[in-house]
């Protein structure tokens, strides 16, 4: 069973399990994207803890290829999505980068 563990590493180092998956703020990571978005990246902004919905982690996407419905024209970065921490742990598959700078969000963050 190691050796096939070991050979799966090996082979697929892009597959991370979730459970060993650390999210810290800051961090850069490639993740399961969509087709044709290979190279796009996932940079954790913020992490929260709620009651109701246990940890909260704010992440911006770069580029990504996404036709605007209403304009028309390709969005490339989104600047701020909240997630469950669960999804976003299911979702990365390498850290790029342990610390980058956190660009800036809050200007939608703290709409009221």
């Amino acid at each position: 069973m190691k050796t096939i563990l070991l050979a799966l590493t090996l082979f697929f180092p892009f597959l991370v399990n979730a459970a060993d998956v650390s999210l810290k703020e800051g961090q850069t990571w490639a993740y399961t994207a969509r087709p044709g978005e290979s190279g796009s990246t996932l940079t954790v902004l913020k992490i929260e803890q709620y009651k109701d919905l246990g940890q909260v982690v704010h992440v911006r996407l770069d580029g990504i290829q996404m036709r605007n419905p209403v304009k028309g024209n390709i969005i490339t970065d989104i600047p701020h999505l909240p997630f469950r921490a669960s999804a976003v742990k299911r979702s990365v598959t390498k850290l790029l980068h342990q610390s980058s700078p956190v660009p800036g969000f809050k200007d939608g963050y703290d709409i009221r």
